[in-house]
């Protein structure tokens, strides 16, 4: 019945997820009459914009509640039947069920917003009668919105893993320290998987693209700074794929519509903003899982080893 619960609380949270931000959609017109793909340059940029944002903000809030439901114990222990004593209670913001609840409250974002990426134009459109530059600058913008998200998620909802400690015992900040700025150059490992992945403007390709180089860029994150929670490497994803797409840009022919038609745009180019946003968020919470996982093992061998 636990189980139970916890399923009831992700498939409703998921259903809000989902249709808050179709509700979006029709705020994205291209200038061609088509959907998307991008917000900056949609027919009406405030709108999109103020749209945008006030998803997100309710998904934010949305996040930090299916994070508290998934980890407090009237969601864990209720069905069971098992009162804890008050010295005892679970605080939601440090338990090692609030590593999973804020990593799945993220999650189910993500796949909200995958769901409408899936459906918008794919990068073509702005090649042929769009920016790339605004199309970078987007990028940054997602970066500084998921930060945010992630930031209150972090503060509200709880930890996203529990972090190793450093030589002094104490738990790296999470902005400012040489762990988190390893964090957040490890976003840049989202790259070379787009650029393996993604070979062709097919939406469900490169969203897969960077769905595993956000997880390549988590484990890769994990390894080189343990100490730090991951808030920065959801915005750096972004911020990397946006730089990347520039440079690729840069080096585009003045009449770019030869390799469209052919169907030779460079493979980092291929991914658009909202792609990269909804790879982190689906991407980051998936590496999260099974690295928790892993340590959760590892925990549970040594404390055998040593009885």
């Amino acid at each position: 019945m636990q189980i139970v619960s916890q399923w009831i609380v992700i498939i409703i949270a998921l259903a809000c997820s989902i249709v808050m931000f179709l509700l979006i959609k029709p705020f994205l017109l291209s200038g061609t009459g088509t959907f998307g793909p991008t917000i900056l340059q949609a027919q009406s940029p405030g709108p999109a914009i103020i749209a945008l944002v006030a998803a997100l903000t309710a998904g934010t809030c949305l996040a930090c509640i299916v994070s508290r439901l998934l980890s407090t114990r009237d969601v864990l222990l209720h069905e069971v039947g098992i009162k804890l004593p008050t010295s005892l209670s679970l605080d939601p913001a440090h338990s090692k069920a609030s590593t999973r609840g804020s990593s799945t409250s993220l999650l189910i974002l993500g796949i909200g917003l995958g769901w409408t990426a899936l459906q918008l134009e794919s990068v073509q459109t702005v090649i042929i009668s769009g920016s790339l530059g605004w199309l970078a600058a987007e990028g940054v913008g997602w970066g500084i919105l998921l930060l945010f998200m992630s930031v209150v998620v972090l503060r509200f909802g709880g930890q996203f893993v529990t972090p190793m400690l450093d030589d002094d015992g104490q738990e790296d900040d999470w902005a400012m320290s040489t762990p988190a700025l390893k964090m957040a150059a490890s976003g840049a490992c989202v790259l070379p998987v787009v650029w393996l992945i993604a070979q062709s403007p097919m939406k469900g390709q490169v969203i897969v693209a960077t769905i595993i180089g956000s997880i390549a860029a988590w484990f890769v994150g994990r390894m080189i700074a343990p100490t730090v929670q991951p808030v920065l490497l959801f915005a750096s994803v972004c911020v990397f794929g946006a730089l990347g797409q520039w440079v690729a840009g840069m080096w585009l022919p003045e009449d770019p519509n030869v390799m469209v038609a052919a169907g030779t745009l460079p493979h980092i180019v291929l991914p658009l903003p909202i792609d990269y946003a909804a790879g982190a968020l689906i991407g980051i919470p998936i590496g999260l899982s099974w690295s928790n996982g892993f340590l959760e093992k590892d925990d549970a061998t040594n404390q055998a080893a040593a009885a």
